[in-house]
């Protein structure tokens, strides 16, 4: 069995796919979420804060399905290729750390009247959310939602277009990551 890095998973996203239900085929996350595929490790809560801290960091991550990318990824720790991964979060622990993000990012919008997502998504990004923040360090959590978020939305050759980029990866590798 081969094995798949990162690159060649960001870059040819179509080695992925996001199987769906029914054995109907492989999705890119972006038709996962316009097809309302279900979650399998997310629950709808954090999923819709994973979306919203997504668009919040890295504007079309929602659209390009960071939702659905975050939950095909958890659900199959034994192939993540997250950011986490490489920076020290075993896959097996992802889904514990992911969800702790997420509900403590919930729970601190809650807990703080007047505070808008933007300004939790500031907060996090220089770690200064305070004591309602109960979950990972925000600011590491943040580094690696964005990097997630930035995988999905600019993962791929149309991506580095939408740059005005040219695409310079180190293997040509069809991509099919947005539709």
């Amino acid at each position: 069995m081969t094995e798949i890095n990162r690159r060649t998973f960001v870059t040819g996203a179509t080695a992925l796919g996001i199987t769906a239900i029914g054995g109907l085929g492989t999705l890119t996350p972006r038709q996962a979420r316009a097809q309302s595929l279900p979650f399998a490790a997310l629950e709808q809560t954090q999923a819709r804060m994973a979306e919203g801290l997504g668009e919040a960091m890295v504007p079309g991550a929602k659209v390009a399905g960071i939702a659905h990318y975050l939950d095909w990824q958890l659900s199959h720790p034994e192939s993540s290729l997250l950011m986490a991964k490489y920076l020290g979060v075993n896959p097996e622990s992802q889904l514990e750390f992911y969800t702790a993000g997420l509900d403590a990012a919930s729970a601190t919008l809650n807990s703080v009247a007047d505070m808008t997502l933007e300004q939790l998504v500031d907060a996090m990004a220089t770690d200064s959310v305070g004591p309602h923040w109960q979950g990972p360090p925000a600011g590491f959590f943040f580094f690696l939602l964005r990097a997630d978020a930035l995988d999905v939305v600019y993962g791929d050759v149309s991506g580095y277009e939408s740059l005005g980029l040219p695409y310079a990866a180190h293997l040509d590798v069809p991509s099919r990551w947005r539709s």
